[in-house]
């Protein structure tokens, strides 16, 4: 909202609808905000916590298709509440609101583009919209990089992934995506957008193929949160 529309229509926050002053940054309370968490020791690869922010033993073992994995936040209490919402209610104002609570934690990167994470064609016809598509629309516009969404297509429409292990979503997601390698033409970084990262299978999956086809790609994994 700008100056005149927060003093018409006074803010007021997403998740305990109590009025807000008209100088709050974000339509949420601020100790709602304080109260959002980030793991801070965590492998620069994947995410996963580790001791004194090292590369894991996983990571060591066998290096993931992607280089780097940035989230914003731990998967959980009001933010969770906050993704959930955004994504199965739908509540799509919710998705600038996710993005400008992130950006932060990406500005100033060295990428060329953002890949939203596809969805099959059939839930996206179900769900009516891609929530990591409006995520990266949101960040491009506000980290000035452009939206690339015709690079990676789901073809395989995979069973949810909620309750699986990470070595069944690995078997959910093989051959589930395919690449448009004309459409990365001149990008040598590019960071793939989802809204939630788990185990990490849906980046490897699609950093996967990338790299069959462009092995010189650099990637990165970005999300609003993490679960732990």
């Amino acid at each position: 909202m700008n100056r005149l529309e927060r003093w018409v229509f006074p803010p007021t926050c997403v998740l305990t609808h109590q009025k807000l002053s008209n100088n709050s940054q974000f339509d949420l309370a601020q100790a709602i905000l304080e109260g959002f968490s980030q793991t801070q020791a965590v492998c620069p690869i994947c995410n996963e916590a580790t001791p004194n922010a090292q590369v894991c033993g996983a990571c060591l073992t066998q290096k993931p298709s992607f280089d780097v994995t940035l989230t914003a936040f731990d998967f959980e209490g009001d933010l969770r509440e906050l993704i959930l919402q955004f994504k199965y209610q739908p509540a799509l104002h919710l998705g600038k609101l996710l993005a400008d609570i992130s950006v932060h934690h990406f500005k100033g990167r060295a990428v060329d583009a953002l890949l939203p994470v596809p969805i099959h064609l059939e839930r996206l016809l179900n769900r009516g919209f891609n929530q990591s598509t409006l995520l990266a629309r949101h960040w491009g516009k506000q980290l000035n990089l452009p939206v690339i969404t015709d690079a990676i297509e789901r073809i395989k429409a995979t069973e949810t992934q909620t309750h699986l292990t990470a070595k069944e979503r690995q078997e959910n997601l093989k051959g589930a995506f395919a690449v448009n390698v004309a459409a990365l033409a001149g990008c040598k970084s590019i960071a793939l957008v989802d809204d939630v990262i788990t185990t990490g299978a849906t980046m490897q999956a699609i950093a996967g193929v990338l790299k069959t086809h462009l092995p010189a790609l650099r990637i990165e994994a970005w999300a609003v949160a993490k679960t732990r």
